[in-house]
């Protein structure tokens, strides 16, 4: 506890001192706002923690799946780690027309380093579609929640069209009427 009020303490510190300098205080705002996350869960809920021990037994079983590699650090990919899970939240409040799911891998973990060689990730943050765990292509869609959820409803659609899946939210609404 006491360790945890002193890192709150310096953030805070730090956050005041930072206002007062002006433009240059919205980078360093960030470097502290990173810093002040580094030692939180990732707290995504409905988003899935994926790496080489589980990626293919878990992505197999999802006919769209957006997977975004990302690091801790970054305020980018942290930022899009918040809008994944409001995208979510909002799919699973509309009801695609094939299950789908999110999911993000941490690329600073040691054990996914080949793994993500493998895969041809090098960068942060990417999204990558998968397909019942086979890759569809590179996500360039985005930033925001609602047009991630508004895409991937688009895409459970086409993906649901092309294996012939009963009940695409089309034929739920007719059935409804």
């Amino acid at each position: 506890r006491a360790g945890s009020a002193l890192s709150a303490a310096v953030v805070a510190a730090a956050q005041g001192q930072l206002a007062a300098m002006g433009d240059a205080a919205a980078e360093a705002h960030d470097l502290v706002d990173v810093l002040s996350r580094l030692s939180e869960p990732p707290g995504r809920a409905d988003v899935l923690a994926l790496g080489a021990h589980n990626f293919s037994a878990i992505a197999s079983q999802y006919p769209l799946m957006l997977v975004a590699f990302s690091v801790r650090w970054c305020a980018r990919c942290l930022d899009l780690s918040q809008q994944l899970q409001r995208a979510s939240i909002f799919l699973q409040m509309r009801q695609p027309a094939v299950p789908v799911a999110f999911a993000w891998v941490d690329m600073d973990v040691p054990s996914n380093a080949k793994w993500l060689g493998s895969l041809g990730v090098s960068s942060f943050p990417v999204g990558k579609l998968y397909q019942y765990g086979v890759l569809s292509g590179t996500y360039l869609r985005g930033p925001s929640a609602l047009e991630i959820a508004q895409d991937l409803m688009q895409r459970a659609e086409q993906v649901a069209d092309e294996n012939g899946v009963q009940g695409s939210r089309e034929e739920t609404l007719k059935q409804r009427l």
